[in-house]
């Protein structure tokens, strides 16, 4: 996941390394900034990206 920070870093000025947490895993996220398009796919890949680490029983009730 850290990858997908420095790729998110590198392509939108409103993606920074997050103020007071651990740089490599967070970021801070402007955004006013952004297309609210951009923020809902975000959102969405989040939500995936969470869900799926879940048990599949639990899963089901998710996806």
């Amino acid at each position: 996941m850290a990858e997908r920070n420095e790729e998110l870093r590198a392509q939108f000025s409103a993606v920074t390394p997050a103020y007071h947490w651990n740089k490599k895993h967070w970021s801070d996220v402007y955004y006013e900034q952004l297309d609210d398009s951009q923020v809902m796919e975000w959102i969405k890949e989040s939500y995936h990206l969470v869900a799926s680490k879940l048990p599949k029983k639990v899963r089901q009730n998710y996806i």
